[in-house]
């Protein structure tokens, strides 16, 4: 009889330790990566007004990418423009963010839109990403980004 209870005990200890292995430690699924995918922007919602401006549709895309090596890039606004981010914990910084050109755009409109872009970026304070959705929260507003189609 003994043995049996032995074995029962050794039976639930093996179930509970591996259950435990393939549980995440946190209890939360690992946080999706802000590298390795481009972002295309649809909306900023300002923190004054809290209106969403919906990116025009008449507009080229404009798309947002994080490589692994710290360095960003946006395209699709009428500059090239690029920079260096340091991610941790949700929190998002952005440094040495500025145009590799100097051009003027027709139509205005994407100008605006670059002007608003780099502009908030400079002063990100916090990232999300949840169902293919970035959000950066900058002092100014939120900036929405969805994950582009994998080709």
């Amino acid at each position: 009889m003994k043995s049996r209870e032995i074995i029962n005990n050794l039976l639930i200890a093996a179930a509970v330790i591996i259950i435990a292995a393939s549980c995440n430690r946190t209890g939360k699924e690992s946080e999706p990566s802000l590298t390795g995918r481009q972002w295309i922007i649809t909306r900023v919602v300002t923190n004054e007004s809290q209106v969403a401006e919906t990116f025009p549709e008449e507009l080229k895309e404009i798309s947002l990418k994080f490589n692994s090596n710290g360095i960003f890039v946006i395209e699709g606004l009428c500059n090239y423009s690029f920079g260096s981010y340091r991610s941790e914990g949700g929190k998002l910084t952005i440094s040495d963010l500025g145009p590799g050109t100097k051009m003027l755009c027709d139509p205005f409109l994407v100008m605006q839109w670059e002007y608003l872009l780099t502009g908030d970026l400079k002063d990100s304070e916090e990232y999300n990403i949840a169902d293919n959705i970035l959000t950066i929260k900058t002092a100014r507003s939120m900036l929405v980004f969805r994950a582009a189609e994998e080709e």
